[in-house]
């Protein structure tokens, strides 16, 4: 007799069995694997190339947006900077299509083009900015709008005959969107307004045009002798004089001491493109730049204020510094290596 059935048992899974070992390749496999490709010449020379570009690019770019480096040839802001200093200018907001019109901080050294002069660089600091007013008188340079004396000079040092860095009538740089009425201005004011015009708007043609008037009388033919700076007719002064005012005050003083008993003027007129102008419109900054040696240097006292176009950048450092030649070979001034340049409102004190 069969024992009853119970219930089915079904036995437990095995567990999974651990994957069989992968057989170690034989010589057709490796056969099979990839090689090392030989070095190809001519690809790594164009690498090597494209990345050298690379590195030429990226420095041609900070060079023209960022940084450049000038050389100082004058002692015109000495001691701040020497003759033979290689000095680090940041370009800024004065790099080629980013300047935005904005003046530099006042005291601040700055590389700029010379109005009307454009292969002429100078290396100056920013005494005033648009809204400050100067006046220059014996020899002291004062700016009400500061409260204070700006620059100074000993008086041993000054010259006996009158200069613009000796004497100069009140100047109030302009803000930017005044406007400056030609007619009734000095003839400093004059000159100065007919250059900025003329800085700001370097697309048109602008001649400034001088007539002598003897008693009342046209008198452009006279002839102009016992005069340091020019001799021929009036009529005849060259054009490279037409912004400089201090040969246009000179010349008058000479004008009104040869004909000391007639009455002398001179009359004033702007022209753009042929057309008269009568009113000019500040569209851009300007400043008033100053030379750190205030006996020698040439700056706004002679060529009025600059247009912030004009500027190429503040100069932040020195790099290096190389004396006078002395027996062929140039003096290397290593305490100037790396040197800051300060910016100083007080600098010219």
């Amino acid at each position: 007799m069969n024992p009853p059935a119970g219930p089915s048992h079904t036995p437990p899974p095995s567990a999974a069995a651990p994957p069989a070992p992968r057989p170690a390749p034989g010589p057709a496999a490796l056969d099979a694997e990839p090689r090392r490709r030989p070095l190809d010449t001519p690809v790594a020379l164009y690498r090597l190339l494209r990345q050298f570009l690379v590195v030429i690019a990226i420095g041609l770019l900070v060079k023209l947006l960022m940084l450049t480096a000038v050389t100082v040839r004058d002692g015109h802001m000495a001691p701040c900077l020497l003759t033979g200093d290689r000095v680090l200018v940041r370009r800024g907001l004065a790099a080629p299509g980013l300047a935005l019109g904005l003046a530099p901080a006042r005291g601040s050294v700055v590389v700029l083009a010379v109005p009307h002069r454009d292969r002429v660089r100078a290396c100056l600091r920013v005494a005033a900015v648009p809204g400050d007013s100067v006046v220059i008188a014996s020899g002291r340079m004062l700016s009400p709008s500061l409260g204070g004396v700006c620059a100074s000079a000993p008086d041993s040092v000054l010259p006996p005959e009158y200069s613009p860095r000796d004497f100069a009538a009140p100047l109030r740089l302009p803000r930017r969107g005044q406007t400056l009425a030609l007619e009734g201005l000095s003839q400093r004011d004059f000159l100065f307004a007919a250059s900025m015009q003329a800085q700001q708007d370097p697309g048109g043609t602008y001649d400034v045009k001088a007539d002598l008037l003897v008693d009342g009388i046209p008198s452009n033919e006279y002839i102009i002798s016992n005069f340091l700076l020019y001799a021929g007719a009036f009529g005849s002064i060259p054009d490279s004089l037409d912004y400089d005012w201090f040969f246009w005050d000179r010349l008058r003083d000479n004008l009104r001491y040869t004909l000391e008993n007639r009455r002398v003027r001179l009359q004033w007129g702007l022209y753009r493109n042929g057309r008269p102008v009568a009113t000019v419109k500040v569209r851009r900054a300007f400043v008033f730049a100053l030379a750190d040696d205030w006996t020698g240097g040439c700056d706004s006292r002679y060529f009025g204020p600059v247009c912030v176009s004009r500027i190429a950048g503040r100069v932040s450092r020195v790099l290096w510094s190389a004396g006078p030649e002395q027996g062929g070979r140039a003096r290397i001034r290593p305490g100037r290596t790396w040197g800051a340049v300060r910016c100083d409102p007080d600098a010219q004190r």
